[in-house]
């Protein structure tokens, strides 16, 4: 048994519209980070367009928005505590079983 952040992802649920682009864009299916590496690339572009609002975004303006960031990702909402951690940060646990 192990447990893990990384969700599969299943093209055959709701994430169907993301994988048809993925695999149009890249050649190939989703593997186990696409999904969260596009909801934390949304969560940073949307903290940076909080940013912009006065200007030129800065970094440390871009790293106080994050915590105002609330994207409805699909891996689930993503929104972060006032350390930058991710409030609901999926777990899996994965039993693995050996046929008898």
């Amino acid at each position: 048994m192990w447990v893990s952040s990384l969700p599969a992802v299943d093209c055959r649920t709701g994430l169907a519209d993301f994988c048809r682009s993925y695999t149009a864009l890249a050649g190939r299916t989703p593997g186990p980070y696409a999904v969260l590496a596009y909801d934390a690339t949304n969560a940073l572009l949307d903290a940076v367009a909080q940013a912009a609002r006065t200007g030129r975004p800065q970094r440390p303006a871009v790293s106080a928005a994050l915590t105002d960031v609330q994207w409805p990702g699909l891996s689930g909402t993503i929104a972060f505590d006032a350390t930058r951690s991710w409030m609901e940060a999926p777990t899996f646990c994965v039993v693995w079983l050996d046929p008898p």
